[in-house]
């Protein structure tokens, strides 16, 4: 198996010698939210591919162009360093709460009282093929005091596609969260083959190739893996369609596969429904469509559709029968996750509306019975968990580049089905108020705080559980970030 992969990759390198750059593509992490937020108000962002990120910078600066200074310093060519930043976050929340995620600072949970985190991140070219990407954390939050790698990312460049290799964070579909693969989390190990740019065939084409390590102690099965496939194909400027498959797998005391006829029998699903069978796994398919209006006026207008399902029905499969569901036909998706949304964009203002149910076996289902799909307690998906009406709206207002202000309200009902036994539910309501100003030309403050008004409350700190008390409550989150980039 590792004979054939090497070889795999000797001829990877040898079809990408022609179509690469002078420098390796190097990919922006996810933690730069500022920037992904900015690419998605781009009116380019109607003619490319949105569904898969983090994005190659070669993307990120077609997507923002030259007048954007950020964008271009990434992707000015250095060796060995392109760039490196100094990040300084102090929150401050004033009782526990399992919902205590700065979720735009990928999933950190807070402890009350005071929480701090340094992070230092350097990245750059080492040769035309190589890239790497590296942040280095100390913190003092709920887990405590402690220093660790973050995220460490080594990228091989195979022309249009790279290899990338290490500790990191993807999302997936087009909405703010993600049902499945959410980029919110603390990023964990993998491997993966992502598209630097798209293939042009019959419109636009990327593809992600995921295999990540959760290597984590478990209640249900400890360092499960997770096997993840990607497609999006926009055949026209104003449509774009994504395909998700992924399966939670392995892990102490679950069956392992070695061969590539294996991981290919899994995948197909055959016996994922039958119980006791080496192939029954905790599988996940679904899609998303998104649709860019074009309307006079707006820079993006786009509405979007994501459904997934980790209980999966087809002829296909032994023992069941076929039913008919769109878009896939002969495979019906029945308990999942689905958002529905709407973004625009207007000159300085952007708009984000999104409805989301996610039913209570979505992250939990019957192989990895506790944690389920979720690492390091917060959920690969859907981040607020399972059994939950989520809506939100979020407008933003950028009156320059050097300032952008931001507020998020929503709620929250968990759990959402009445079927449970005494019905026990949480009714959540917050506000969040963001801002990001720039103070000198590489230093940048950008203060957060955020208000929840609860009736009820939830004692469990896994998102895909819950254990439900009465009382209401007010939970303040409040702090800042301090950013300094040495480009």
């Amino acid at each position: 198996m590792v004979k054939k992969a090497l070889n795999l990759l000797l001829f990877l390198c040898f079809l990408g010698l022609p179509f690469q750059n002078v420098f390796a593509s190097l990919f922006i992490p996810l933690s730069e939210r500022d920037l992904y937020d900015e690419s998605d108000r781009a009116e380019l962002s109607n003619f490319t591919i949105i569904g898969i990120k983090p994005y190659s910078c070669e993307k990120m600066l077609a997507l923002l162009g030259k007048e954007s200074k950020e964008a271009n310093l990434w992707c000015k060519d250095g060796f060995p360093f392109n760039f490196y930043s100094l990040d300084i976050d102090s929150y401050f929340l004033s009782e526990e709460d399992a919902f205590s995620l700065v979720l735009d600072r990928e999933g950190e949970r807070l402890k009350e009282g005071l929480n701090g985190f340094v992070t230092l991140s350097v990245g750059g070219f080492l040769t035309r093929w190589f890239s790497y990407m590296g942040q280095f954390r100390l913190c003092d939050s709920y887990e405590g005091k402690k220093a660790y790698l973050h995220r460490g990312v080594l990228s091989l460049d195979l022309g249009p596609l790279s290899l990338i290799g290490g500790r990191d964070n993807v999302k997936v579909g087009p909405s703010k969260y993600g049902n499945l693969l959410s980029g919110l989390n603390v990023p964990f190990w993998q491997i993966r083959l992502q598209n630097n740019r798209p293939f042009r065939f019959l419109g636009l084409w990327e593809f992600l190739v995921l295999h990540g390590w959760l290597l984590e102690e478990r209640r249900d099965h400890s360092d499960s893996k997770l096997l993840f496939l990607r497609a999006d194909w926009k055949p026209f400027e104003w449509l774009e369609f994504g395909i998700n498959r992924a399966t939670l797998y392995g892990g102490k005391g679950r069956p392992s596969y070695r061969s590539l006829s294996d991981y290919l029998y899994m995948l197909s699903g055959k016996e994922e429904n039958i119980s006791g069978s080496k192939w029954d796994n905790d599988g996940f398919l679904g899609f998303d469509l998104t649709l860019n209006i074009p309307l006079k006026g707006f820079q993006v207008f786009r509405i979007y559709l994501e459904k997934n399902a980790t209980d999966v029905k087809s002829g296909l499969q032994k023992g069941e029968d076929y039913q008919f569901d769109l878009p896939f036909i002969v495979v019906k998706l029945y308990e999942g996750a689905k958002t529905i949304g709407l973004f625009i964009q207007k000159d300085k203002t952007s708009f984000r509306g999104e409805v989301t149910l996610t039913k209570d076996t979505m992250y939990v289902h019957h192989a990895y019975f506790h944690e389920g799909f979720s690492y390091k307690g917060i959920i690969l998906g859907y981040p607020y968990g399972s059994d939950i009406l989520h809506i939100m709206a979020e407008l933003k207002y950028a009156p320059n580049d050097t300032q952008k202000l931001a507020i998020e309200m929503g709620f929250i009902e968990q759990p959402f089905r009445k079927d449970v036994k005494p019905i026990k539910e949480l009714n959540r309501y917050y506000c969040i108020l963001k801002g990001a100003f720039d103070l000198k030309e590489n230093l940048k403050l950008m203060p957060f705080m955020r208000i929840d008004y609860t009736k009820g409350d939830n004692y469990s700190f896994l998102p895909n559980h819950f254990d439900l008390k009465g009382g209401e409550k007010l939970i303040f989150n409040f702090g800042m970030r301090l950013s300094y980039k040495f480009f």
